[in-house]
């Protein structure tokens, strides 16, 4: 398992078919790794299942003075991605330069150092400036550009979507043990 921060750094040797997702995986949570199961499944036993996040939560880029707390520190982050059995995480800084990047022009410079053949989002999932890499739109690029893309359904405990969000607020209200419980792991 390799770990990246540039994407210059990416190994050129990985195995096709190579099965890519993106996201920001703040706790590394239940449904988190819900989609990267699916993404090592997807890759199989011969393939690379790719995880690309960012070093820093956008929120804290677009709003400095509202800072969410973060369930996870990126070394933490990191260390529960890399006990999920992924081939390679790249940990990207989020920064002007990312947030002014369109959809189609994140994808293109990205494939042109990973060249996947799958990518793979929870619903909801949006890409790039404005949020303009919706369903529709990479759909679009990917048939262009030749990739698949799926979306994976929310993941639910007891009829309730695991989210990053629904874990800070349980985290905030002092209830550790639930925050675990949808977590799929201890806090560090």
């Amino acid at each position: 398992m390799n770990i990246v921060y540039d994407l210059e750094d990416i190994p050129s040797d990985l195995s096709k078919p190579i099965v890519l997702t993106i996201g920001n995986f703040d706790g590394v949570h239940l449904g988190h790794q819900y989609i990267l199961q699916n993404v090592r499944e997807k890759a199989g036993p011969t393939g690379s299942s790719v995880v690309l996040t960012f070093q820093t939560h956008p929120q804290h880029f677009f709003d400095p003075e509202n800072k969410i707390p973060l369930i996870s520190t990126l070394e933490e982050k990191t260390d529960l991605l890399e006990s999920c059995d992924v081939d390679l995480i790249i940990a990207l800084p989020f920064d002007q330069s990312t947030a002014e990047c369109t959809y189609d022009d994140f994808l293109s410079k990205l494939r042109s150092h990973l060249p996947f053949n799958q990518l793979v989002l929870g619903t909801g999932a949006t890409l790039g400036k404005d949020r303009g890499g919706t369903e529709e739109t990479l759909r679009a690029y990917g048939g262009k550009h030749g990739f698949s893309l799926e979306y994976i359904q929310k993941y639910k405990v007891d009829n309730a979507v695991v989210s990053s969000r629904t874990i800070r607020t349980l985290l905030s209200e002092g209830k550790k043990k639930e925050a675990e419980q949808l977590l799929g792991h201890h806090l560090q």
